[in-house]
């Protein structure tokens, strides 16, 4: 890490009072919007929240599950999960969905005509490890993404899921894939300092692609 400013670009701060109750003088809470988009279209994925949620299902919440799926619509928090556990929820409470497709799996095309941003994991979610599809080389990758982005609809966004702290290459390979947003995760059971510096690091190297738009998810547990 160069500075402590290229941690601070990653950091929304807002300086205010917290809001006490609704109604009584509290300041509201800021508005952070966050856009997933693809090149070709000028639709996109508009969120009202820069937040977004994982390994929430049915049955990890039982019966807050639903109640859970509508404050995420109503804050508008990016959901990802497969489109089976929302199948019981009413329309009027199913969040933005993203839809994970593993490696070495065949592409679902519920879950592809479905989803609202799709993320292409780089990991074997029956050995819980991360890797590179044995089926997909650097040169087939943009075809493959854009494919998969065709088949949704052509308008859903279509990202790269790797871990935090992940090789440079790794990066280069998807941001030149052209790659409509990157998720890392942490390998870590608790927040490591490798996973912040792995987040500068993919900014760094976007912003040199000339892709410093280009959103960045990041999921880093907190303990």
């Amino acid at each position: 890490m160069n500075s402590a400013e290229d941690l601070l670009d990653e950091l929304c701060y807002h300086a205010g009072e917290l809001p006490i109750s609704a109604g009584r003088g509290g300041c509201p809470p800021p508005e952070i919007s966050c856009r997933l988009a693809t090149a070709e279209s000028q639709r996109g994925l508009q969120l009202a929240s820069p937040y977004f949620t994982r390994d929430f299902s049915p049955r990890s919440l039982g019966a807050a599950w639903l109640p859970f799926c509508q404050l995420l619509r109503q804050h508008g928090v990016l959901l990802f999960s497969p489109a089976s556990h929302l199948e019981q929820v009413p329309a009027a409470a199913v969040p933005a969905r993203a839809s994970t497709h593993f490696i070495n799996q065949p592409l679902d095309p519920l879950e592809i005509t479905t989803a609202d941003a799709i993320e292409i994991a780089c990991a074997d979610d029956r050995r819980r490890s991360w890797a590179w599809s044995c089926e997909l080389s650097p040169s087939q990758l943009p075809d493959f993404l854009s494919a998969v982005r065709q088949a949704a609809g052509g308008d859903t966004p279509v990202g790269v899921g790797l871990p935090a702290d992940c090789h440079a290459a790794d990066i280069h390979r998807v941001l030149h894939a052209g790659v409509d947003f990157i998720s890392l995760t942490s390998r870590s059971r608790r927040g490591e300092v490798a996973d912040i510096y792995g987040l500068v690091q993919c900014r760094r190297l976007a912003c040199q692609a000339g892709r410093s738009a280009l959103p960045i998810l990041i999921a880093v547990p907190v303990s």
